[in-house]
């Protein structure tokens, strides 16, 4: 009987395959789905963390209360206006109804992809992290949310997890558990150190637990 439920996990991701759209994303105009199929390629590139195992859908245990399933969802507002940068939204959501949605930053040429961080404060249940994806500048900001009291909040927060595309690249992971339950442990290469000619760093970081704010 254990054995259903993976089973049934490993269905649902299957149809999960790529993002979850509204139905009016087939009314996105033409020139724009060539487009972006023809630029690909050189758009995914550099709106990925190498290290990063980056999924439309992810499993785990994200309420401490068994195992569960997130996955992007994206809905097109106006499909009349679209263009590169807007026409849609971007949220992870989960057939739980007890784990709310929450909105992501993302744009349609590279939709956001989710990380399964695991348990980063040793709390017992799994962090998910992404990536906010743009169409300019080579700065992304990787998010890392944690499910706490019902509410998803930032697990930690910083300019540290500020990335440009040598540290995406560089084979790091952004943040991995600390040593003491309790912390977590952060690769960062920023901007003054980008300036300095330093390498990527290690810090010691608790968790700060803060409300989500989409306008950082």
């Amino acid at each position: 009987m254990k054995y259903l439920v993976p089973f049934f996990l490993l269905i649902f991701l299957f149809a999960c395959n790529g993002n979850k759209t509204s139905k009016k994303e087939d009314e996105d105009p033409p020139w724009i789905k060539a487009w972006i199929k023809e630029n690909e390629w050189t758009w995914r590139s550099i709106q990925t963390i190498d290290a990063h195992d980056e999924q439309d859908a992810i499993v785990g245990n994200f309420t401490g209360k068994g195992i569960d399933i997130l996955y992007v969802e994206k809905v097109v507002e106006d499909s009349g206006s679209l263009s590169i940068r807007h026409g849609c939204r971007y949220y992870i959501a989960s057939p739980n109804k007890h784990i709310p949605k929450i909105e992501i930053q993302g744009t349609n040429v590279a939709p956001p992809k989710l990380v399964n961080e695991g348990d980063l404060d040793g709390n017992g249940t799994c962090e998910v992290g992404y990536l906010d994806t743009w169409d300019c500048s080579q700065w992304r900001y990787y998010r890392i949310f944690t499910l706490r009291n019902g509410e998803w909040r930032n697990l930690i927060d910083g300019d540290y997890l500020s990335t440009c595309g040598m540290f995406r690249q560089s084979g790091f992971e952004v943040a991995e558990p600390g040593l003491a339950k309790g912390t977590v442990l952060v690769h960062y290469f920023n901007w003054d150190l980008w300036e300095a000619g330093e390498d990527v760093k290690d810090t010691i970081v608790k968790p700060t637990f803060s409300r989500i704010d989409m306008d950082d």
